[in-house]
């Protein structure tokens, strides 16, 4: 509904993009909070995973990990209730160059510490 005549396929193949983008960036992520871990972040052998400090450290990624999920109900008011809200938000709101330029910035960084 929100892609204008004619450019559906353009749509899908952008949001596929972006997808696919979100995943890089999420590795990016992961890498770098788990080099806050001296569990994760060195490699000195094999670990054990059962001493009471590797079990306070799975229990602090999981609350981060918890932590970010909430944080993304923060952007949910976001979201259009019904097609016509969608479609006139489409056509309503602007785009920002500066924005587009800084999302491209966080993609690449993200794809080149990722594959290094």
């Amino acid at each position: 509904e929100m892609a204008p005549p004619g450019l559906e396929g353009t749509a899908l193949a952008l949001a596929t993009t972006s997808n696919n983008a979100a995943i890089a960036v999420s590795v990016f992520f992961r890498n770098w909070i788990g080099g806050f871990f001296p569990l994760l972040s060195s490699d000195d052998g094999p670990r054990d995973y059962a001493r009471p400090e590797a079990e306070d450290q799975f229990a602090y990624n999981i609350l981060i990990v918890m932590a970010v999920n909430m944080f993304g109900l923060v952007f949910i008011w976001l979201l259009p209730y019904q097609k016509a809200q969608a479609r006139r938000r489409f056509n309503t709101w602007g785009s920002s160059t500066p924005y587009g330029f800084i999302g491209i910035a966080i993609v690449c960084v993200a794809m080149f510490y990722g594959t290094s």
